[in-house]
């Protein structure tokens, strides 16, 4: 997961309660109180600001970073697909020049035969993307400097060529969608940290005023407390602890 449920709980949670407060008409209160009553409400009206905009900006790098794979899975394909035409390439290469065919590959047989005992389209397939970048660029070479003059056509060269090029875009993008990922996370951690103290801070004067102003209306009716809302149990409220939840695990998140 990029974005913990429990913020978009969090978030939920605060809109429910702000929605209950501007239609109720059952809470009373005098000048103090209702200072201490908006002036709480707006901080736990900020904390779910901030928080649904770290959510917004990390399920955007989300979907980037989503797109950017999907990408990278096709372009990955697309360069299997061209080394081993290559490699079929310098077999054919290969045995044109044993049957004598006097093409250039001939004099350089020595290296396309290391070159093919190395390497084998299914082994490729299963490299890591930095070596089939690296390996797809020597391939690009040998077919460069032996398949000229060879039956190999051009189209199957330049093809391989162009998928190299589009493999090596998509892994750019990726890693870059990935890092914006990371970004977006770190700062929704810092976002995270901010509105929970926003919203403990906000209650703490919300139940100031109710108690001022004798409301028989509990607070735990009202708005969970932070402990309540991130265990998701925002329908039966526990004990009122307004603890936060900096000790508790980090979810994993997507790479």
């Amino acid at each position: 997961m990029y974005v913990r449920q429990s913020d978009r709980d969090f978030i939920h949670a605060v809109e429910e309660y702000l929605r209950s407060i501007a239609s109720s008409s059952d809470l009373q209160f005098d000048a103090r109180s209702q200072r201490l009553f908006d002036e709480g409400n707006g901080l736990i009206e900020q904390s779910k600001t901030r928080m649904a905009e770290a959510v917004v900006q990390v399920d955007k790098e989300a979907v980037e970073a989503s797109e950017a794979r999907a990408a990278m899975g096709e372009a990955d394909a697309l360069l299997d697909a061209g080394f081993g035409d290559l490699f079929d390439g310098a077999v054919m290469a290969r045995r044109f020049e044993q049957l004598g065919s006097g093409n250039r590959a001939a004099t350089h047989i020595p290296d396309v035969q290391r070159y093919l005992e190395g390497h084998n389209p299914t082994e490729f397939s299963d490299r890591g993307r930095a070596d089939k970048k690296s390996i797809m660029a020597k391939a690009l070479d040998y077919a460069d400097s032996y398949l000229a003059g060879s039956p190999v056509p051009q189209e199957v060269i330049t093809r391989a060529a162009d998928a190299h090029q589009k493999f090596v875009a998509a892994l750019e993008s990726l890693q870059a969608e990935e890092g914006d990922v990371l970004t977006k996370r770190n700062e929704a951690d810092r976002a995270r940290a901010q509105a929970h103290r926003e919203f403990r801070a906000g209650r703490q004067l919300v139940e100031a005023a109710l108690v001022l102003s004798d409301s028989p209306q509990p607070l735990s009716e009202l708005l969970p407390s932070l402990s309540d809302i991130l265990r998701g149990d925002t329908l039966a409220p526990a004990a009122d602890d307004d603890r936060a939840d900096e000790d508790q695990p980090v979810e994993p998140v997507d790479a």
